[in-house]
C-alpha cells in the first residue's frame, strides 16, 4: 500500500533545538548486510546516532546466545520474521540466551543513541549456543574448556537426601590460579538455586533438599 511519513515540530518550546533541521533514513530489510552467526562483528555508525542493520536466516527451536562488548549508549535489538521484537539489550550480558520461535529471516539492529557523540562503533557476537552435558559425581574433580562465550557446560547430579554441598574451584594447571572469566550457577527442577557467580570466588555453602540438580558453567 501507500504510506506517508509526516515530520512536525516539537509540541513544547522547551524541546526546541537545532533550528528545525532534521535527517533520517528508512531501512529496508532486504537491503541489509548478511550476518555470520558465531563471528564477532563490529558495527560502525555514522553519524554516531545512526542504526546499522543485519539479517540472517533462523530455524525454529534454535537456541542463540547474544554477547556484546564496547557497547556504549546503543541498543542491540533482534526482530523476528514477523517484525516483532524477540530480544533487546543495551549492556554486556554474558550468556544472554533465547530460542527462535519461528523459521525465517531475522533482523538485528544496532541502534545508536541520539545523544551519543563519542562511541561510533561496538562489537557483538550472535552465536548458536553450544551446550556440553555430563553427569557429575560428588567429590570427584572435573575439568574442561569453554570454547567461547557461546559455550555452556552442564553437569547434573542427584541427591537422595538433604545435605550441604560446597563448590571448590581448582586451578587448571600448577600456578595458573582459577579463571575469573568463568561463571557458574546451580539449578534444580524448579529454576535457579543460585545467581551467576565467578568461579574464582568459591566461598559458598549450599544446603540442598533431595532432588535433581544441574551445575552450569
Amino acid at each position: 500500500g501507500e504510506y506517508a511519513l509526516t515530520v512536525q515540530g516539537a509540541s513544547s518550546s522547551a524541546s526546541y533545538s537545532g533550528g528545525g533541521a532534521y535527517a533520517f533514513q528508512i531501512l529496508e530489510r532486504s537491503a541489509l548486510q548478511s550476518l555470520q552467526l558465531g563471528q564477532a562483528t563490529t558495527a560502525t555508525r555514522s553519524p554516531f546516532s545512526a542504526t546499522v542493520g543485519y539479517r540472517f536466516e533462523g530455524t525454529a527451536g534454535t537456541r542463540l546466545v547474544f554477547n556484546t562488548s564496547y557497547n556504549y549508549y546503543n541498543t542491540l535489538q533482534l526482530l523476528g520474521p514477523d517484525g516483532r521484537v524477540v530480544t533487546s539489550t543495551s549492556s554486556d550480558s554474558p550468556g544472554s540466551t533465547f530460542i527462535l520461535s519461528a523459521t525465517g529471516t531475522y533482523t538485528l539492529l544496532d541502534i545508536g543513541n541520539y545523544s551519543s557523540n563519542y562511541y561510533p562503533s561496538d562489537t557483538f557476537t550472535l552465536s548458536v549456543q553450544d551446550v556440553k552435558q555430563a553427569p557429575l559425581a560428588l567429590n570427584d574433580a572435573v575439568g574442561g574448556t569453554l570454547t567461547g562465550r557461546q559455550s555452556l557446560a552442564e553437569y547434573s547430579f542427584d541427591l537422595a537426601r538433604p545435605m550441604s554441598v560446597f563448590l571448590d574451584a581448582l586451578s587448571a594447571a600448577v600456578g595458573a590460579g582459577t579463571p575469573s572469566n568463568v561463571q557458574w550457577l546451580l539449578r534444580d527442577t524448579h529454576g535457579n538455586v543460585t545467581n551467576w557467580r565467578s568461579l574464582d570466588n568459591d566461598v559458598n555453602v549450599n544446603y540442598l533438599a533431595a532432588g535433581h540438580y544441574t551445575l552450569v558453567l
